[in-house]
């Protein structure tokens, strides 16, 4: 492909296009338990406990704010479980719904069973039960037959004992264990087109099983809400017209769900990260059809390669660590463009070793644990404590959740960039910037090009500091508030006339605001005196940048020479550094 090389100019601070403030954008892990079979499976129900509390723990440790079970085995509320024999068994779910509210998280309870028409009964039942035993309060919905084997472990016991259930409602040990045992958000099923492209769910069937959640958490009064389960948009046989199909009467008598999941399978494997941006947008549309324009839309499980493969989450012969890395700002920045209320990492702790079993989603993990043959999956006496691995893409996770989580980090996309170049303004805090390489070289070739020149006008301080976010270096075990500890290459650009000039090399950068004087040329100096900005190599990924500020030119055509003598001049003033920081 031929490229368009040229300077654009960018918007400054008075020239952005208003957004409308919303809540800042929350992060979280869904499938945080994840643990092979093998290992799950000898474990005693106290022991299973323990491993779910540290999970838990750890997930809080790894800065989520909010935790989503999803269909990760294993299964932690087992509709199956639950009904085997003749009432059911509570006991385990109890302790998991105990845990999880205790943590200062916000909770989506997944249950990923899925029920046909015929079925729906059942799932009723069972949804009453359970949205009226975790709504907080001290009614549990046990039926009287079923007082001595459904009623609540009040005592921590491990059984349901003769006289628990003769205690008035009113009674302390009640109250407690109703407000110990609160779920706010329920998750109905998981990925009901996969279902349906296999025959095990009717077209239609999912929208009787929503319609049951939305009735028994209307019923409990806990004020608790519904999650449209996890859809696949990217699926080949996703479509607006298969959604609608999906859901028949959902657009009437609603709101039937107040969020929804949105899963990505292959749009990923594309690195320049378009077809994924499009497909998270375009479900906004497919929520109107349905009379659910206003519900939050959740990234709910994203999960991004680092290894190829032709049955790996990335194809991508260039997939790697520093692409995956790349692919993750990519991402987290356009979903807070595009209005994403929540992402959610999926599985981030990745199994690795001789006990891991090699799946689609091997190499996907933000963070590595070596669990050998025999060792229990949670520290405790007697066992040396485990250690976690951060990959590169977990610091580039610490980092910008940080940046896209604080209040006002509103982010919008900047007008008039270079071809293939794209950039973000968030809130009052700086830009992310990238160059989509990807696009300008065959499938699986390296990028070998020369770096991208960007002016940004506007700017009010002395200098703009030029983070990469590739880390230059990251230390294998965590620091002890669960962040990365990693170095940054860092460059200081000096802003000449409120112009700051720079160039992207492969990797994604951080620009903010700096005080600190760079020697350079003089406020009226020549317009096409630059520092040296290049930045180091890594990244891929697009968004579409529209909107901004009126008469920023495209680009500009050079010729070779030109160029080169560009980037000549562009050696003339800046300093170079690396910062040490724990994101």
């Amino acid at each position: 492909m031929r490229a368009r090389w040229g300077l654009a100019i960018v918007c400054g601070a008075l020239l952005w296009a208003s957004v409308a403030e919303a809540a800042p954008m929350r992060f979280g892990y869904s499938g945080v338990h994840a643990l092979p079979a093998k290992v799950w499976a000898p474990l005693s129900d106290d022991a299973r406990a323990l491993f779910v509390a540290d999970r838990i723990a750890q997930a809080e440790r790894l800065g989520a704010q909010v935790l989503r079970l999803g269909s990760t085995t294993p299964r932690l509320i087992d509709f199956a479980l639950i009904h085997k024999g003749q009432f059911r068994n509570w006991l385990f779910a109890d302790r998991v719904v105990g845990l999880l509210s205790a943590a200062p998280l916000d909770v989506c309870l997944t249950l990923p069973e899925l029920f046909d028409t015929p079925d729906i009964g059942a799932f009723q039942a069972f949804i009453d039960a359970l949205a009226e035993r975790y709504d907080g309060d001290n009614q549990f919905g046990v039926a009287p037959a079923a007082l001595g084997h459904e009623f609540p472990d009040l005592n921590a016991s491990g059984e349901i004992t003769s006289n628990e259930f003769e205690l008035p409602a009113d009674a302390p040990e009640v109250v407690a264990w109703g407000e110990a045992h609160r779920i706010d958000l329920i998750e109905p099923g998981d990925e009901p087109l996969l279902a349906e492209l296999t025959s095990k769910l009717s077209t239609g069937a999912y929208a009787a099983q929503v319609k049951a959640a939305h009735t028994a958490v209307v019923s409990a009064g806990g004020g608790q809400r519904v999650m449209l389960a996890g859809t696949a948009v990217d699926h080949p046989k996703a479509s607006k017209s298969s959604f609608v199909a999906r859901l028949p009467g959902l657009s009437i008598g609603g709101p039937w769900f107040d969020a929804a999941n949105v899963h990505l399978a292959t749009s990923l494997d594309d690195l320049t990260g378009v077809p994924a941006a499009t497909d998270v947008a375009k479900f906004q549309n497919w929520l109107e059809a349905v009379g659910h324009g206003s519900a939050e839309r959740w990234i709910g499980a994203l999960s991004i390669g680092s290894e190829p493969g032709p049955d790996r989450v990335c194809s991508d012969p260039r997939c790697s660590e520093r692409t995956q890395a790349a692919s993750l700002v990519r991402q987290l920045v356009l979903a807070a463009a595009g209005g994403v209320s929540v992402v959610l990492y999926a599985e981030p702790i990745e199994v690795v070793g001789t006990t891991a079993t090699p799946g689609p989603r091997t190499g996907t993990g933000l963070l590595t644990l070596d669990l050998p043959d025999g060792v229990d999956p949670f520290p405790r006496e007697g066992h040396p404590p485990l250690r976690l691995t951060p990959r590169p893409a977990y610091a580039v996770w610490r980092r910008l959740t940080a940046v896209l989580g604080a209040e006002g980090a509103t982010v919008t996309a900047l007008s008039g960039m270079p071809e293939n170049v794209r950039g973000f303004r968030v809130g009052q805090q700086g830009y992310v910037l990238w160059h989509d390489w990807s696009e300008e070289v065959q499938p699986g070739a390296p990028w070998s090009g020369p770096p991208r020149p960007v002016t940004l006008e506007g700017q009010g301080s002395r200098s703009v500091r030029v983070v990469s976010l590739w880390p230059a270096s990251v230390e294998s075990s965590l620091a002890a508030d669960g962040s990365a500890q990693a170095t940054w290459d860092e460059t200081l650009v000096a802003v000449t006339g409120g112009t700051a000039r720079l160039t992207l090399g492969k990797d994604p950068v951080w620009v903010e605001a700096s005080t600190e004087v760079v020697e350079g040329p003089a406020d009226d100096g020549p317009a096409d005196a630059a520092s040296d900005t290049s930045v180091a190599e890594g990244a891929e990924l697009s968004a579409d940048s529209g909107g901004g500020c009126a008469g920023a030119p495209g680009g500009v055509e050079l010729p070779w020479a030109a160029l080169l003598a560009l980037v000549g001049l562009v050696a003339l003033g800046g300093r170079r550094g690396r910062a040490q920081a724990r994101m």
